[in-house]
């Protein structure tokens, strides 16, 4: 990240990480080596442009692609895994083609949300689109729980804090040595088994009202 900023002298990727991570763009599951988490970052608040009165404009949030695929076809706020996976692999996205196949750990992960909530997965819930961020990892943002972040732009954050949101080159190069003696000549597991960020917390949109569907058991004759 840093790296290439003072490399190519890029405009972008310079933010400190007390400013990520209030915007929720820093996975930091492993202390030793923070990680930008992408689509995260690409839709923080100071990568919108101003250019009215009225509205930013902002990056595309690419998984509501996916979404929007989910709700045309299956037309209700719940479905079972297997409904779920078999949309999505006849479904492309920005980044994986049709026919994916679902490792055991995305499937596993699956049926645990759908056990949490009786058996059917409410598609708009934090861990259905926890799901989806490990999933769609270029596409779609990791849902931090309420409250544990503070989007704000560049110029919020600094009248709020008192700080530059942009990190000096001196910080930039200690953070850099940090992460490579921390690694060496390797590189972090980024598989999905070693995601630690999952957790089994539940926010709905409508949780009040959010009740699993009841299976329809045809009654039973009797003689």
């Amino acid at each position: 990240f840093y790296d290439s900023y003072l490399k190519s002298n890029n405009w972008q990727f310079k933010e400190r990480p007390e400013y990520l991570r209030d915007q929720g763009a820093l996975d930091e599951s492993d202390p030793r080596v923070p990680r930008i988490i992408i689509p995260n970052y690409i839709t923080m608040m100071s990568n919108c442009l101003n250019v009215s009165a009225y509205y930013d404009l902002c990056c595309i949030d690419l998984c509501e692609d996916l979404l929007d695929t989910l709700e045309f076809e299956i037309q209700a706020p719940q479905a079972s895994p297997e409904q779920i996976r078999k949309v999505l692999s006849a479904s492309a996205s920005a980044y994986v083609e049709v026919g994916r196949n679902w490792t055991q750990w995305l499937i596993k992960k699956l049926n645990e949300v759908a056990e949490h909530h009786g058996g059917q997965v409410p598609l708009h819930g934090r861990l259905f689109a926890q799901w989806l961020h490990f999933a769609y990892p270029n596409e779609c943002a990791y849902p931090h729980l309420s409250g544990s972040t503070q989007p704000a732009t560049d110029i919020e954050w600094q009248k709020r804090t008192g700080k530059s949101s942009e990190a000096t080159r001196e910080e930039m190069l200690i953070i850099i040595n940090a992460s490579n003696q921390a690694f060496g000549p390797s590189t972090p597991d980024d598989s999905e088994e070693d995601m630690s960020m999952w957790a089994l917390e539940e926010e709905l949109v409508d949780g009040a009202n959010w009740q699993a569907p009841v299976s329809q058991v045809p009654p039973v004759r009797r003689p």
